[in-house]
Order: C-alpha cells, then structure tokens, then sequence
C-alpha cells in the first residue's frame, strides 16, 4: 500500500478503496463549506510585516497583539507547513486576541493547528486571558493536553512532537448549559456541559492568550508554547462535527480557509435619545465594536487591559440626566456594574412613594441585581433592591431599618423576559401596597406594613448591589428611580416605545 503525505504531514492511503474514501470527504468537506466561510476573524500568520492583522477585520481593535516577546512568521526547521507561513513561537512569546463573550456571544468555535517542537517544559496552546474559563493546556511536562470549559476539567488527548494537530473547541449553549466539544484532526474527541452560569457570569471570557497561559507575564511563568501555530480562526456559532472535518481538511489540502472582509464597524447612537460618556486613551473595548454597548458587563478595572486593544479606565461615569434639583447622580464604575453615591436625596426613597423601573435584555435563566443597596454585614437593614430571581421572576424586596421584611417575588406569565429580546420592568410601592409590572402589565402585589424608613449604607448599585454574587447579566438601559407611583397609563406610554429612551412620561417627580 502507497502512502503518501499531505503538506500538513498527515498521513492518508491512496490506493484502492482508500481513494474512494478520499473522494467522499472532499465531497463532504465540499458540503460543508459555505457553513465554514464565515469566521468572524482569522489569522493566517503568512506576512511577517502584518503577523497579527486579523484578515476579517483589519483594525488596532480587532487585531491579535504581542503579550510579550517576540513571535515570528516563518516555517521551524524541519518542519513542513499547513499554507504558507506559520506563527513561530520560541517558549519566550506569546499574543493576545481581543475577542470577547461581548463580541463572540455564547456559542462560538476557536480552530487552529499546532505543532510542538519540544515538550521540555509545561505549554500551554490557549487559555482564556485572566481564568481557565477555556483551555487547551499540558497539566505537566509532555504532550499530554488538558481542555477545559467553565474551569471544569474536560479530559486529556496526547499528541506527538513535530507533527501538525488540528485542534478545535466548539462551545454551544442552550439555555442554561453550556457544552465544549472537543475535535482533534477533524474528530471529535471529548465534551463536558456546563452551566452557563460557570462560563460566562462566574467565570466570563475576556481575551484569549495564544501560546501562553493567563497569568503569563513573561517566558519564566509564562508557560509559553514552543513550536507553531496556524490558520487560527474563531466563529460567532458552534462548528457542527461535518464543518470541523470541512476545516480540518482545508488545512490537509493546503488551502486557506476562505473568508469575508468585513468593514471597521462604526459606533453610532440609535433608538431614542440614548447617549453615553466613553473615556478611553488608546482604543475601544472589543466588546464595544460588535454592538456599541458592552452586552456582559464593564471589564473590572482590578483587571484592566495592558495590550493595545484596550487600555485604563474606560469609563469615567455614566451621566445622570434626569435634572434633579438634588443631583446630579453620576454613576461610578464599581467591579464590573456601576454605583450611585447615596446622597440625603436617594436615602429618602422608601420615606414615601416610588416608582424604580429600566429596560434589559438577556438570556441569563438566574438571579441577577438589577438595582439597589443590599450591602455586606449581618443584618443589611435600610434596604431597597430591584432583581430578577430564577428563571422568570421579577423582585421588589424591602428590609427597613427595624429589620422588617417585605419581599415580593412574582413570575412573569405574560411574557419571557430572558429571551433575548427588550423587555420593560417597574417595581412600584404606593402607600401601602408593592407591585411590579413586566411590559406595562402588573404581575403581582401585596401589602407592606414596613411604613417609611432611609436607605443605608453608602451606595446604590446599578446591575448588581454591594454582593458581586448577584450581578445581573445582560443589558440594561434607560434605569430610573421616580419618586411617585407611575400608574399603569404611564407604564404602558413607556412600554409603546419599544425601546430604551424617549420621553413618554413627565419628568415630574424624576428623581434619577
């Protein structure tokens, strides 16, 4: 039997019905094709002036860079190629991608091919920038690589030294699981399910770094791959196992994989009246290109970026615009969320009537903190807080400062308001009575004796309160505190809009 090698140096019988079998898989990577020609970017590694440009998307903002050392473009020594020129890395380099669950969503496909020279030293191929949300790491010294999804331990697949291994992850996620698949030369090798909760709220995926591990400052801890990496590619969907094989033989073919360009994306307002503040010295976030809002979250400053597709502090505050003789209150960024200062004006809410309502839009099936002032200690009394609770429950939760509690937490029947989709609340207390209403419709009240109380502590939270535990995940718009009751007129006026903004109700009585 003839045995012939491709460029990528993977080994295939030709002869007899070996070519048959051939024949059939460029058919079906044929089949699969169009599925596969829409990475939303890819790095071919082929030109050493333009190393890092992603071919999708050429710009600082969506182009791969150095997190440190030297990566070159070129073939190792004895090596053969997949297509063209590969990312040469010595075990001193390693690069960032600014690709984010901001950008990426939460289904989403990293392909590439790797060749180890030496297996010396612990390497590590990828990993997400500041966890191990995603990995595909050796546990020790050898070829032996682990993968992970949500810092769950998937399992482990061997390889050889100085042969070329396509390697893909392919996350998908239906409703609250998230699962990693696992493909190795085109197959499928290992999965692990999740919940979402672990990958994207717990956790996040914040930048990927290549040929080296998140901690990485340098080749003493970085961990850093020793070796090539090519035809590295990322998906806004999940890879089915036919368009895995599709890319795998590409590279078993010599061939590119093919690609749309797509043009610099400009950030503009839309919708009604909306606005925002943006401080940055040196570029966007990624996640700010794809949408022009940050869909998860403000990237926590105790981790802020150091590469050039970030850089400090993002956002200065977000501006208080409702007019109030007793403000402004300026939202300051606080862990990922943002805080209000409680000035003697926001500490007198709960003395009387109010109305707290805002837009969002998620997919998250948990809790989540949409406004308030829950804090840190024993007994958090003088509280107000504004949540989502299980999978479709809308909360208003009262605590005054005798530690009395009225707590209501209702479903939403009307509607699902995880769908992805804008959805409208309000929690409203009059008199004695608490309500929330989801779209303009009341789903629930129930009688408070607490009487009026002040808030306590320092701050109100705005998408989570003092417990980072609580955050909530997804988007949030137009947020404001009344202080009156709205009537259900007026709540349906807001509702019509559709979106966040606008000006359908007096601002009588706005007090942020």
């Amino acid at each position: 039997m003839k045995t012939t090698k491709t460029r990528a140096s993977v080994a295939v019988a030709v002869n007899g019905w070996g070519k048959l079998f051939c024949v059939l898989c460029v058919l079906a990577s044929f089949a699969a094709r169009g599925a596969i020609d829409d990475p939303v970017a890819y790095w071919s590694f082929d030109d050493a002036g333009g190393l890092l440009v992603n071919q999708v998307t050429a710009s600082p903002h969506h182009n791969a860079s150095v997190l440190f050392g030297t990566p070159g473009a070129g073939v190792a020594e004895g090596a053969s190629c997949i297509v063209g020129n590969a990312l040469v890395l010595d075990g001193t380099a390693g690069i960032r991608l600014p690709y984010h669950q901001d950008n990426l969503g939460t289904s989403f496909t990293l392909s590439l091919w790797y060749w180890q020279q030496t297996n010396d030293t612990r390497q590590c191929v990828y990993q997400t920038r500041d966890n191990y949300d995603l990995t595909y790491e050796a546990p020790g010294v050898g070829s032996t690589f682990a993968s992970y999804v949500g810092q769950g331990w998937v399992g482990t697949l061997t390889t050889g030294q100085k042969e070329w291994i396509h390697l893909v992850h392919a996350v998908s996620t239906v409703g609250n699981t998230t699962t990693l698949s696992v493909y190795t030369n085109g197959v499928f090798a290992l999965s692990r399910s999740v919940t979402s909760n672990d990958v994207f709220h717990a956790n996040q995926v914040r930048g990927f770094h290549i040929g080296a591990y998140r901690l990485a400052t340098g080749p003493a801890d970085g961990r850093c791959f020793k070796g090539m990496i090519d035809e590295l590619a990322l998906w806004g969907h999940a890879l089915s196992a036919d368009e895995v094989e599709a890319v795998y033989q590409r590279g078993v073919g010599g061939l590119k994989l093919a690609f749309t360009a797509v043009p610099v994306p400009v950030i503009s307002l839309g919708g009604r009246d909306l606005s925002f503040a943006l401080n940055a010295d040196s570029g966007f976030p990624a996640g700010l290109f794809s949408s022009g809002w940050l869909r998860h979250g403000v990237q926590d400053p105790a981790y802020s970026f150091t590469a050039a597709d970030t850089a400090g502090t993002l956002f200065d505050y977000v501006p208080d615009t409702a007019g109030h003789a007793s403000g402004p209150f300026h939202a300051e960024i606080a862990d990922v969320k943002w805080r209000v200062p409680l000035t003697e004006a926001l500490r007198q809410v709960p003395q009387g009537d109010y109305t707290l309502e805002t837009w969002i839009r998620t997919t998250y099936l948990d809790r989540g903190t949409l406004m308030g002032n829950h804090y840190n200690v024993a007994t958090p009394n003088g509280v107000v807080n504004f949540e989502f609770f299980g999978a479709n429950n809308v909360r208003l939760y009262q605590r005054n400062l005798s530690g009395a509690i009225t707590d209501l937490n209702r479903l939403a029947t009307n509607v699902n308001t995880r769908n992805g989709q804008w959805h409208h609340v309000a929690g409203i207390r009059e008199g004695s009575t608490m309500r929330l209403y989801v779209d303009g419709q009341e789903v629930g009240s129930t009688n408070t004796p607490l009487g009026n109380y002040t808030l306590s502590s320092d701050y109100l939270y705005l998408g989570r309160d003092e417990r980072t535990t609580v955050a909530f995940n997804g988007e949030q718009g137009a947020t404001r505190i009344w202080t009156r009751a709205l009537s259900s007129s007026e709540l349906a006026g807001i509702v019509a809009l559709g979106l966040p903004g606008g000006n359908a109700v007096s601002r009588d009585d706005l007090l942020v």
